[in-house]
């Protein structure tokens, strides 16, 4: 499957317009076109098996809250990604002016969407907890004999990404 990833590397173009890099060779394009509902059909067995996951769930007498919203995001992503992708690539077949507009802002929904899957509130919350805290300073006590070193940003960043990793906090140093 791999190897069918790299064919369209030989035919692309840059549209002068969008600044997109588009496909131009027909079968390829056909190609993309038989991918993308492929994978509407696949997002669509997903969404059933996920249901199926629910219902069992319930019978357990569990909350599905958490499944309910994971399906619920998906299923808006999916159908935010997948469907203005598949009307960018029937517009391909066409070549004027107003099916590009149309392209062009079909490809930026799309874009739109696919960056909601990776950023979500709980995505920058952790990105604030993980700057801030190199900024702010706990009050923390050590008792060292060595001289001390300077923080760094990484030093203060890393104990944040591995929070039991075993590396110390690297908080206010004083010498006694």
């Amino acid at each position: 499957m791999w190897i069918y990833s790299v064919l369209p590397m030989l035919y692309i173009q840059v549209n002068a317009m969008s600044g997109f890099c588009e496909i131009k060779n027909m079968s390829l394009i056909k190609f993309q076109l038989i991918f993308m509902v492929i994978s509407v059909c696949l997002t669509v067995l997903t969404a059933l098996a996920l249901k199926n996951i629910r219902r069992t769930l319930m019978e357990a007498g569990r909350s599905p809250f958490k499944l309910e919203i994971l399906f619920y995001r998906l299923l808006i992503i999916s159908v935010g990604i997948s469907l203005p992708h598949i009307c960018y690539l029937l517009g391909q077949f066409y070549d004027t002016y107003n099916v590009a507009l149309v392209k062009l802002v079909l490809r930026t929904v799309s874009i739109i969407f696919s960056t909601l899957w990776v950023y979500s509130p709980k995505t920058f919350r952790t990105w604030n907890d993980l700057i801030c805290s190199a900024f702010k300073s706990k009050p923390e006590t050590r008792v060292i004999t060595e001289k001390p070193k300077k923080k760094t940003l990484l030093k203060a960043l890393i104990p944040k990404i591995f929070k039991n990793g075993g590396i110390p906090h690297l908080g206010p140093v004083t010498k006694v």
